[in-house]
């Protein structure tokens, strides 16, 4: 079964969805990005999975209708290196249970890549937003506001 914040769609049946729910993928990558920010989830991580999802996108030639081979290889190898960053930090345990899914049923054409792209783009960006928001309000109430 997929994660899904409460009162709202899992992020496979986001995707399924389509471009005309981009405000809830973002949304859930802003949800999601702030509970990795609070179990304090380390950023190149994040960044780790973009730069993938980037390779992944620049291997499909552009104007080509169906991902090429390449690409596909490279998105099916994303499943097995999502489990392994779980693995390693086990705050991304949720985020692989609802990426997981939405790799293998719903990365189907080029408009499905650009879709993970702009969900994780969106993931890390928000990341840093929280994680910025958080070390200010931490400096406010006189506590921790270092980098971790």
């Amino acid at each position: 079964m997929t994660a899904s914040a409460p009162g709202t769609r899992s992020l496979l049946q986001i995707f399924k969805s389509g471009e005309g729910a981009k405000d809830e993928l973002y949304e859930f990558a802003s949800l999601e990005a702030k509970r990795l920010v609070v179990e304090r989830t380390k950023h190149h991580q994040l960044r780790n999975l973009l730069d993938y999802v980037i390779s992944a996108k620049q291997s499909h030639t552009i104007g080509q209708m169906e991902l090429s081979p390449e690409s596909k290889g490279r998105i099916a190898t994303l499943r097995p290196r999502m489990a392994y960053m779980a693995a390693r930090q086990k705050e991304l345990l949720k985020l692989q249970a609802s990426l997981d899914p939405v790799i293998k049923e719903a990365i189907l054409t080029p408009e499905d890549l650009n879709r993970l792209y702009d969900f994780v783009a969106a993931l890390v960006a928000y990341h840093k937003f929280w994680d910025v928001s958080q070390q200010q309000n931490n400096q406010r109430a006189g506590g921790y506001g270092g980098r971790r």
